[in-house]
């Protein structure tokens, strides 16, 4: 019932799905299988059709933290973490990079980017000094602890500086 419902959905709004329609539910873990085959799939070909100067070094962040202990010094203070992967490219410590996006300024009604540093890099308990798409890994920052505390940055893009996609507040579909 929901599949034909998404279906006149998308004719009557005249969308032509890129890829299959895959019916899920999740709670019951019906489809999950297929759909993480059709992610990898996606992902795999976009990459592969794609010469090494195409692909962009962007880091998905699925969180943020403060590694901070309470009653640290303000000057042995250390900027906030991001967690995740990098999709693609080398990312090493020193590069300049900025988090999309941002902070949302609710007086302009604008999201402002977070331009920082990568201060360090980990994978679990091993320093790196760079890191190579896949993986989970963490990023040290110069960016104030309270942005990231709890989550404050987690489902945010990080890239080198003038490497990401715009950021839009508002679609609007015209026929």
């Amino acid at each position: 019932k929901r599949y034909d419902e998404l279906r006149s959905l998308l004719e009557k709004f005249e969308i032509v799905p890129s890829y299959p329609i895959i019916p899920t539910c999740f709670s019951r873990n019906i489809g999950v299988e297929k759909v993480l085959d059709a992610i990898c799939t996606v992902t795999s070909d976009s990459y592969s059709s794609k010469s090494t100067e195409d692909k962009k070094e962007y880091f998905l962040s699925n969180r943020s933290f403060d590694v901070n202990l309470l009653g640290t010094q303000y000057d042995n203070l250390v900027g906030v973490c991001l967690g995740g992967t990098l999709m693609g490219g080398s990312l090493k410590i020193g590069d300049e990079i900025s988090v999309r996006p941002g902070i949302y300024d609710r007086s302009k009604n604008e999201y402002k980017e977070i331009n920082t540093v990568i201060t360090s890099l980990k994978y679990g308990n091993s320093e790196l000094s760079v890191i190579n798409s896949g993986g989970l890994t963490s990023i040290g920052t110069e960016i104030a602890p309270f942005i990231g505390r709890n989550n404050g940055l987690s489902g945010k893009i990080i890239g080198k500086k003038k490497n990401l996609p715009s950021v839009f507040l508002k679609l609007i579909i015209t026929d």
